[in-house]
């Protein structure tokens, strides 16, 4: 049986960033934006990725389906993401969690039933 109660952090988190948690290897530059609460729709991501507002890792971001990756910045309106891979430590060997609680996925997960 796994134990999901250790859970590994990847690095430490900048003070003045907020941290979101993945589950997957890469997800979506305008997916991040959505889902996280910076744009109000996939539509408006996209638009404020291709207008040059969205600043990824200290450089302006312009392409729209990006792969962001744990470790990776997103700067947006004062707002500050640091992307982190959600990973359990099993027997001190690191795995993919079987059951996230709420994480990136589990939002793009709700979006397409």
């Amino acid at each position: 049986m796994k134990n999901t109660d250790d859970i590994k952090l990847d690095a430490k988190i900048p003070a003045d960033h907020r941290l979101v948690e993945i589950t997957d290897d890469s997800v979506e530059l305008y997916k991040i934006l959505k889902f996280e609460g910076m744009a109000s729709s996939g539509g408006e991501a996209k638009a404020l990725i291709a207008s040059g507002q969205v600043i990824v890792n200290h450089g302006v971001e312009r392409q729209k389906r990006k792969r962001i990756v744990p470790g990776d910045v997103i700067e947006f309106d004062n707002d500050k993401i640091y992307i982190q891979l959600k990973t359990i430590v099993t027997n001190d060997i690191a795995s993919k969690p079987e059951c996230a609680e709420s994480s990136l996925e589990d939002k793009l997960g709700k979006e397409s039933s």
